[in-house]
């Protein structure tokens, strides 16, 4: 393969980005964040990383796998952060964890529908379609400027982003001690799909029950995800909306799949 794509991804959005550029660019193969040490990222052409923003930033531990990752100077390397209020740091983020590489960041945004169901729930399905076309245009569009191998710029947080950023800080120090509050409902039925998805391997299996720990990332998947509806949390209000990418869907193994 010439180029690889990494992504980390909660309810399926970045994935869904990754597989769109995947088909644009072609020769690409998509690759969990996670899963990177896994590849030598330095042999390919193009590496990319798609990556979600939570609070204004890039979550930490894609921040971190990023870091553990070596490129070649002379590579050309992307990055697209996908948000659903405003793009904070997420850019800035990736562009410092990289600079130890010495690489030239092509940068790029996409707003997609938001999934932070623990303050508030779906966007109406058609908000979410309306967003969703305006981000498929935007794949296309970056996948040409990828092809090109375009110069982007440094793309810098906004006001909003600048005014709210001791208070993501803060919200962000407590991803922990809030998802070790999610629990399961009488309706859970033990598939352990939420398990299969936790990227820090934070849900254990304890005398029957489901148990979260400390470190939660605040990725919704184990809420999102669940075929039951649950699991829950002291902040999540009655008959808030679901919210999954409508072209991803998950295996039995945990992982996602384009549909």
């Amino acid at each position: 393969m010439s180029n690889i794509i990494f992504y980390f991804s909660g309810t399926g959005n970045s994935y869904s980005i990754a597989k769109g550029i995947q088909k644009e660019i072609g020769d690409t193969i998509v690759v969990p964040l996670l899963k990177a040490e896994d590849y030598k990222a330095a042999e390919y052409n193009i590496v990319g990383f798609i990556v979600p923003v939570y609070y204004l930033h890039v979550p930490e531990i894609a921040l971190k796998a990023i870091k553990r990752i070596s490129l070649r100077k002379d590579q050309q390397v992307f990055a697209v952060a996908d948000y659903g209020g405003t793009l904070g740091y997420a850019l800035q983020d990736i562009r410092e964890a990289l600079a130890d590489e010495d690489v030239i960041l092509q940068e790029y945004k996409i707003r997609m529908p938001g999934n932070y169901i623990l303050e508030y729930g779906a966007f109406p399905k058609a908000y979410q379609e309306k967003i969703l076309k305006k981000a498929q245009i935007q794949i296309s569009k970056i996948a040409g400027s990828i092809l090109e191998n375009k110069s982007t710029g440094y793309i810098e947080p906004n006001l909003i982003a600048k005014l709210f950023h001791s208070r993501s800080k803060k919200q962000m120090s407590l991803f922990g001690e809030i998802g070790s509050e999610l629990y399961t409902k009488e309706q859970c039925v033990h598939c352990y799909q939420c398990v299969k998805l936790c990227p820090t391997k934070n849900i254990t299996i304890g005398e029957g029950n489901l148990i979260w720990g400390s470190k939660c990332v605040q990725c919704m998947a184990c809420i999102q995800w669940c075929p039951q509806k649950a699991v829950s949390h002291p902040l999540m209000k009655k008959n808030r909306r679901y919210y999954t990418n409508p072209n991803v869907v998950v295996n039995q193994s945990g992982e996602f799949e384009f549909k």
